[in-house]
């Protein structure tokens, strides 16, 4: 999904929810500024940032890296027959309302 796909999505969504967060005046106007530069609203500029910041990191989260000596061994594991188990065929093999 593109960040201008999500942003219209999130627009669509009804806002309820509030986060407060304290800074600077400093750093408030440095905001200020920078939302008027792009032509967004403040809530937008410090939004959409973090939440694409926030997918991205939980993402990275749900990867599972491997070095290349494992990564062999899982491939050569993966291609390796099945092994099938009776009781797990039956059930697979069984029809859903049997009695």
């Amino acid at each position: 999904m593109t960040s201008i796909d999500q942003r219209r999505k999130e627009k669509a969504e009804e806002k309820s929810a509030r986060i407060n967060v304290r800074l600077s005046d400093r750093q408030r106007e440095l905001i200020v500024d920078a939302a008027a530069v792009t032509g967004t609203s403040m809530s937008e500029f410090i939004l959409v940032p973090a939440i694409e910041r926030a997918a991205a990191i939980l993402a990275s989260e749900q990867v599972t890296r491997l070095n290349a000596e494992v990564a062999e061994k899982f491939a050569a594991w993966m291609d390796e027959p099945a092994v099938v188990l009776p009781p797990m065929k039956r059930l697979a093999d069984a029809e859903p309302f049997d009695d």
